[in-house]
């Protein structure tokens, strides 16, 4: 019934969480964060994480990044580092940009050492309160 994050759901402002050596695949959100959403604050850290072939929206009507992270609103922004993982094979249908990974609600996303492959469009979207950085 919540609609988002169809793998794996991180929220609660203070918490802090650590993923290591996962897989997210054939997953389905309705909304957004098919694979992983990063909500309320949370602060997550993803190492060694694979994640690929995850359901965009059956109606085709909106593109549904399998990795989304958006804040609380009133300073209250959530965090995900990505270091060594792999996304890929998330074709949205009409998705020109965040094809993997959407940054809102002043929320920050850093991308370390990753590959971001065949994600239908530009891999990364941030709205302009969020902030993200990606480095090889």
């Amino acid at each position: 019934g919540y609609g988002w994050g169809g793998g794996l759901v991180v929220l609660n402002q203070g918490g802090s969480y650590k993923l290591s050596h996962n897989t997210f695949t054939g997953n389905f959100a309705p909304s957004v964060g098919s694979a992983i959403f990063v909500d309320d604050g949370a602060v997550a850290t993803s190492d060694h994480d694979l994640v690929f072939a995850n359901a965009d929206n059956p109606k085709g009507d909106g593109a549904v990044p399998p990795v989304y992270v958006d804040g609380l609103g009133d300073g209250v922004v959530s965090t995900l580092t990505l270091n060594h993982a792999t996304i890929a094979d998330h074709v949205s249908p009409g998705s020109t940009s965040g094809g993997a990974i959407r940054v809102t609600g002043g929320s920050r996303a850093t991308v370390n050492n990753s590959i971001l492959w065949n994600n239908g469009g530009g891999d990364v979207q941030t709205d302009e309160t969020s902030k993200s950085a990606i480095t090889y």
